[in-house]
């Protein structure tokens, strides 16, 4: 039912080193992400499906304009400078365009940085020889996604709700006292969309 979908969520987190230090939000999303949005960068570039490579993630990061503005008086030679985010020092790849916010218009992210670079801050671990992203303990991330063309909301329902029961029973198998489904009655909706 889906033609792309991209993984996101927004953390605090804190952005520079010792006293200069500040907690900022921090887009956390899956390169993909900003397909979902008719917004060009300002200057440089997004990071590519390569740099989020779960096995190789590339430490890069995409600072908001008004970031760009207020730290870096909105210098071009920004691209390519390091800049620390919580444990990891990144390098500046690009800048969003101005007003853009991403999907928190509430608390705007200061900077985007992959999910698959973030992912191994959170101390996520398999119980056995798999891999962090081959693990189902990531209710810390949500999902978005597009509606193909022609496809109903019912259609595209069921194919969600299906993914959800798939996922929990894998859940299960991880973390045994993960509710019944009786319990849980997992159904998942579309929320609005365009196709």
């Amino acid at each position: 039912s889906f033609s792309e979908v991209a993984g996101y969520t927004g953390r605090d987190i804190a952005i520079g080193v010792g006293e200069a230090a500040r907690e900022m939000r921090v887009g956390v999303v899956s390169a993909n992400f900003f397909r979902f949005f008719d917004a060009a960068p300002a200057l440089g570039r997004y990071f590519t499906e390569a740099e989020d490579n779960p096995r190789e993630p590339a430490s890069v990061a995409v600072l908001s304009y008004a970031m760009w503005q207020a730290n870096y008086g909105g210098q071009r030679d920004v691209l390519g400078k390091p800049i620390q985010i919580g444990p990891t020092t990144y390098t500046i790849i690009g800048v969003s365009p101005p007003g853009f916010v991403g999907l928190w218009a509430d608390k705007p992210p200061a900077a985007y940085i992959s999910l698959t670079s973030y992912a191994p801050t959170m101390g996520i671990k398999a119980r056995d020889s798999r891999n962090w992203w081959e693990t189902y303990s990531w209710g810390w991330m949500s999902v978005m996604a597009r509606v193909k063309p022609g496809v109903s909301d019912a259609a595209a329902n069921a194919d969600l709700t299906n993914a959800f029961r798939q996922s929990l029973a894998q859940q299960r198998i991880e973390q045994p006292r993960t509710d019944a489904d009786s319990i849980m009655r997992p159904r998942a909706m579309i929320g609005s969309s365009t196709n």
